[in-house]
């Protein structure tokens, strides 16, 4: 099944984990967040919903 275009407007979550690279301590890490498409850029999102 091939992957599905991303679309313009839509907030997707991404997350991504891994280790370092280093040659004695390779430290596990990790790390995510909510991103937009718009105006032809990526944006960041906050999480939590806007309380006015």
């Amino acid at each position: 099944m091939a992957a599905s275009p991303l679309r313009a407007g839509v907030r997707y979550y991404v997350s991504a984990s891994g280790r370092t690279g280093g040659p004695l301590t390779r430290v596990p890490w990790m790390g995510g967040g909510d991103y937009i498409f718009e105006d032809g850029a990526w944006r960041p999102v906050d999480p939590r919903p806007h309380i006015p």
